[in-house]
């Protein structure tokens, strides 16, 4: 949907596959990342493809774009997933000595 200007917003005029994916978003209470063009090929207007929807902005950090690999004309995408977790581990080990 490379008509899509992220971050989307309401008086945005869209496509029909377009405006479904914006009410589907907002009805989920999700996030896209990407704000930058990710696609770029020559005499062709730059377009945001590839996208990093989630549903907690935190998630991740310190989002790159970063040169195409290969012929590939999108650029590759590089973040770090932050997510913290609590081990709460309630097995018990015994060792038998002989």
């Amino acid at each position: 949907m490379p008509q899509v200007t992220w971050p989307i917003n309401i008086s945005q005029c869209l496509s029909n596959a377009s405006q479904m994916l914006r009410e589907l978003l907002i009805d989920s209470h999700l996030t896209q990342l990407v704000d930058q063009p990710t696609r770029c090929r020559s005499q062709q207007e730059p377009s945001t493809l590839d996208l990093l929807i989630t549903s907690d902005e935190n998630l991740l950090a310190n989002l790159e774009y970063l040169d195409p690999i290969g012929k590939s004309d999108h650029s590759v995408l590089k973040a770090e997933l932050q997510m913290c977790f609590i081990w709460n581990s309630k097995t018990l080990v015994h060792w038998t000595m002989n």
